[in-house]
């Protein structure tokens, strides 16, 4: 006699991570168009829409962070009434906060790893595509760790430097394209640097690596449970 059975038991990791994914990728989209948005809303004259666009990015951003779920959705309870309620000029300082809040947040997270007794983000990351680091590449991704904790600072005083003295615009070309550039330019730029200096070894190419990164950073709470 055959015994009745219910619908196949669903991976709990992979259904955990599909949202933590979804709301990465959800904020990363946010993130691209916030300075678009803001340009566009202070240029139309509605600084409203560009309040309630800070809200809803700095409200993503927060649910994503252990511990800082409920201001997150505080925040995003926020937009609607934001988008009605009577906000003026005062609206304009808040709206440059969320590039520079994430700059400061990762050079914190990169700062962070350089503490004595902890492995630098930048090692953490080579690990993961060599399986073992020898000295001398330990020893130059600690610093390198340190380039990228200077790179997040400087990006996010300039970002601040722009938003109290140039036009929204300019500002605006700076965070949704100069700073990804800048980004890419380090990263692809560090890679060929580091084919040169250390030729003895074998380098994955920046995509490689993002993917190796990737791959283990969603392994992760599977292995941790």
């Amino acid at each position: 006699m055959s015994r009745a059975t219910g619908p196949p038991e669903i991976d709990r990791s992979a259904r955990k991570r599909l949202p933590r994914w979804a709301t990465v990728g959800g904020s990363v989209l946010l993130y691209s168009l916030y300075p678009v948005v803001v340009c566009i809303a202070f240029a139309s004259g509605r600084p409203r829409v560009a309040l309630a666009t800070t809200c809803l990015a700095l409200g993503i951003l927060l649910v994503t962070l252990r511990g800082w779920r409920v201001p997150g959705i505080i925040l995003l309870a926020a937009v609607p009434m934001v988008l009605l309620s009577a906000v003026g000029a005062m609206a304009q300082p808040l709206v440059f906060v969320p590039p520079i809040a994430l700059n400061l947040a990762l050079a914190f997270l990169f700062g962070r790893s350089l503490r004595a007794g902890h492995e630098p983000l930048i090692s953490t990351f080579a690990r993961m595509e060599r399986g073992k680091l020898e000295p001398d590449l330990a020893h130059y991704t600690r610093a390198l760790t340190g380039v990228w904790v200077a790179f997040f600072v400087g990006a996010a005083v300039l970002s601040a430097l722009l938003a109290a003295t140039a036009p929204p615009a300019v500002w605006g070309w700076f965070v949704a394209v100069g700073n990804q550039v800048a980004v890419a330019v380090l990263f692809v730029g560090e890679y060929g640097f580091r084919r040169l200096r250390f030729p003895q070894y074998q380098h994955a190419s920046p995509f490689a690596l993002a993917l190796i990164v990737a791959r283990q950073w969603r392994a992760q709470p599977a292995i941790e449970r």
